[in-house]
């Protein structure tokens, strides 16, 4: 998975449509850990010390980073275990997969690369 994309009414995991909201599915992925996608938020906020734009640590191959507000309508969330490498692109970003698709988001290079660090912190203590 290379990104999970939310729509008002939907989400997308890569390219494919998914019909549930985005709590109740990585709620599914974070229930084999016996924890909940809420109570993951919390605790990686008190441990880390994060205020907004919290990343979810899901599994050893998950980890996502949130590029607006978790309340947001709509939402881009990318797995950063998936990512090859990260480039400036006028004032957005682009982003190259392991699989070698592409995305560009609308976050400049140096705001998603401080997010990308912060959600690494994470992925070395797992």
């Amino acid at each position: 998975m290379n990104y999970i994309k939310k729509t008002q009414k939907n989400i997308y995991v890569d390219e494919i449509k998914l019909s549930i909201k985005l709590v109740k599915y990585l709620d599914s992925l974070l229930l084999s850990q016996l924890c909940t996608m809420e109570g993951r938020i919390n605790a990686i906020k008190c441990k880390y010390k994060f205020i907004k734009l919290t990343p979810i640590y899901i599994n050893e191959s998950i980890c996502l980073i949130p590029l607006q507000s978790f309340s947001s309508i709509t939402n881009l969330f990318i797995n950063i275990k998936e990512i090859l490498d990260i480039k400036k692109y006028d004032n957005r970003t682009l982003i190259i997969f392991k699989d070698n698709k592409r995305i560009i988001v609308d976050k400049t290079y140096k705001s998603f690369k401080e997010n990308y660090k912060k959600a690494s912190m994470i992925t070395i203590q797992y």
